[in-house]
This record gives structure tokens, sequence and C-alpha cells, in this order.
């Protein structure tokens, strides 16, 4: 992470020294919506779905009624194989 950081201190510092504030207040704005962009696309993958517990609290296994894929390909650049990999982790892609 602070490596990342780093990076991207680095890379405003050149807008601002190449292209000055106002391309600057562009690639923050532009930075925050990337950010909000990625967070609604983790919520939506992974905390939309509900599993229920048996009597002992344990939760059911995942299985393909616990895909989300037919709501996140419209919206979401189609990623159809996200839920995938947590029912068959074992699977290369």
């Amino acid at each position: 992470m602070t490596y990342y950081f780093v990076l991207h201190v680095l890379m405003a510092a050149t807008i601002y020294g190449v292209l000055g504030w106002g391309s600057l207040k562009h690639q923050f704005v532009y930075a925050s919506w990337g950010i909000f962009y990625f967070e609604f696309l983790n919520y939506i993958e992974h905390y939309g779905l509900m599993r229920n517990k048996d009597k002992n609290g344990v939760y059911e296994s995942i299985n393909k009624l616990h895909s989300w894929n037919a709501v996140s390909s419209p919206l979401l650049f189609k990623i159809q194989r996200h839920s995938d990999h947590h029912i068959a982790s074992f699977r290369p892609y």
C-alpha cells in the first residue's frame, strides 16, 4: 500500500508540475471516482449475498444459488466468472 501511495503522490506532483493546478484537481476527482466505483463493485460482488445458518450455527455451503452473475453481468462490465471462483476456488483461469 505504501508503494502505491508514493506512486500516486509522485504522479500528482508530476501532473501539478507539468499541467498545473486545474489538471491536478481533475486527477483527484478522477481518482475519487475510481475508488468509489471499485468499492461499489466489491460490495455488490461479495456482500449482497446471504447464506442461511443451520441449527448448529454453521453456514450452508456456497452453491450455484449464491451466484450473482445475473446481477453483475449487465451492470459491471460482464465479470461473469467472479462468483465461480468462490464455488470452485481450485479451478485455474
